[in-house]
């Protein structure tokens, strides 16, 4: 009943960073024949090592100076190792996209702007721990108790600020991101969902979904100079610049984890609600 109540959940709509509750890849049976892959253990330090992507969408979340980020698009390569079977490493590689909407401006408590950057490298780093299991539906895998953490970072220039008549002067402006979380929370995985409610055994597959709370901050550090145009209606102003954190700091975090090709492949979709709206897409393989 417990994995009905969290299957039916990762179903709604939602919308921090990602959670890392599928960065798990002893889930997964190596997708390449044994001649072509890794040893199991070289030099007494076990080798389990998966590959995959994950694009990752943040729709919204409030910053405490009254800004915003909207619309940010995170999206790259990750590589996942397991030094225990309990313990789950991973590295994210790859680009983002930033828009931070409703910027102050300097001396003005009016004029909100917009400042849309340009494409710049990310990199973050994740690790889960699985505590503890227990059985929850008789014939199936126990249900997994889980802490994980995160980090990832990315600093970019902004291409346009958008508002105040910016563009007709100067601007020079970069936006920095340091954002972090920490999440607890439990996963189910069931083998063969379809035979197990329906009784239809055409379909080889497992889904994991699963169930978490999550601590997510961010620090935003807008920095550089600017200018807004100088005439007799509109005297000279600019970008509020410095250090701002989130808002709200707790997000729920419903996800689902499909698990097909014998093992081999595994298609991620995660939802994060209430310090922000995000949605993250994924998938990887084990070596």
């Amino acid at each position: 009943m417990a994995a009905f109540v969290i299957s039916t959940v990762a179903y709604g709509v939602s919308f921090a960073m990602p959670s890392e509750a599928n960065s798990d890849t002893t889930q997964l049976t190596k997708v390449f024949p044994a001649e072509m892959s890794l040893p199991a253990e070289a030099w007494g330090i076990p080798l389990t090592f998966g590959f995959g992507s994950t694009t990752d969408f943040v729709a919204d979340r409030n910053l405490d100076n009254g800004a915003d980020l909207d619309e940010n698009l995170w999206t790259g390569g990750n590589i996942y190792y397991d030094p225990d079977p309990r313990v789950h490493l991973s590295l994210f590689l790859g680009s983002a996209w930033l828009r931070v909407g409703s910027v102050p401006i300097d001396t003005d408590t009016t004029t909100k702007v917009t400042l849309d950057a340009d494409a710049a490298f990310a990199v973050g780093t994740g690790v889960k721990v699985d505590v503890t299991d227990f059985e929850v539906i008789p014939d199936q895998p126990k249900m997994n108790l889980f802490v994980s953490g995160g980090y990832r970072h990315t600093n970019s220039d902004v291409r346009e600020v958008d508002g105040g008549g910016f563009n007709d002067r100067s601007q020079s402006l970069e936006l920095e991101i340091n954002e972090w979380q920490g999440t607890v929370g439990v996963s189910q995985r069931i083998n063969d969902p379809l035979k197990l409610w329906f009784g239809w055994t055409w379909c080889n597959f497992a889904w994991v979904p699963y169930l978490a709370v999550q601590y997510s901050d961010l620090d935003l550090n807008v920095s550089g100079q600017s200018q807004l145009p100088n005439s007799n209606s509109i005297i000279s102003q600019s970008v509020q610049t410095g250090h701002v954190n989130s808002d709200g700091v707790v997000n729920l975090v419903v996800g689902m984890q499909v698990i097909g090709f014998g093992d081999k492949l595994s298609i991620d979709l995660e939802g994060r609600m209430l310090a922000e709206s995000a949605l993250t897409l994924g998938a990887h393989f084990r070596w």
